[in-house]
């Protein structure tokens, strides 16, 4: 789940949910699609968007540690072919924002970090950045991360250069 939202710019709300209720709002396993090199994600609709559908692709990475194709091929392995919300737990439930939560505090806990420092929307705000730094256009990002408005520039947090 991590690797998919830093690569895909995600919304927490859009793989996790707040109630069951929710589980048609959330990326679903067929807006996924999979070759050797990249990922395609569709978004249908997403926050303050009812447009036509629009494809991110995403490309394989040399560092196969950190490589999102190969972690949702894994992912995949494992997950019940059943329709639905592309994350869900075993008995196909779809996962929670205090899932996501929980489980981000415990992985940063496991890494040595604060999770004063680190959230959900992290991932968002660690894209966005990356990308900057990258050299990537204003335009991109903003289409990229389907931000509507210049809103994306909060998002990117280039590091402040020292003096010494």
């Amino acid at each position: 789940m991590y690797l998919l939202a830093f690569h895909a710019f995600l919304r927490i709300g859009e793989i996790a949910v707040t109630s069951t209720a929710q589980s048609s709002c959330v990326l679903q396993l067929k807006q996924i699609s999979l070759s050797s090199d990249k990922c395609t994600v569709v978004f249908h609709s997403y926050k303050h968007y009812q447009g036509p559908p629009i494809s991110l692709v995403i490309p394989a990475h040399a560092d196969s540690s950190f490589c999102p194709i190969k972690a949702i091929r894994a992912y995949l392995a494992v997950r019940r072919n059943a329709p639905g919300p592309l994350f869900i737990f075993p008995g196909c439930t779809p996962v929670t924002k205090t899932f996501f939560g929980d489980h981000l505090k415990k992985s940063l806990a496991w890494a040595g970090l604060s999770s004063e420092c680190y959230k959900g929307h992290s991932f968002r705000i660690g894209a966005a950045t990356t990308a900057a730094m990258q050299g990537i256009s204003d335009e991109e990002i903003q289409r990229m991360g389907r931000w509507k408005s210049q809103a994306f520039r909060k998002y990117i947090r280039i590091p402040m250069l020292q003096l010494q």
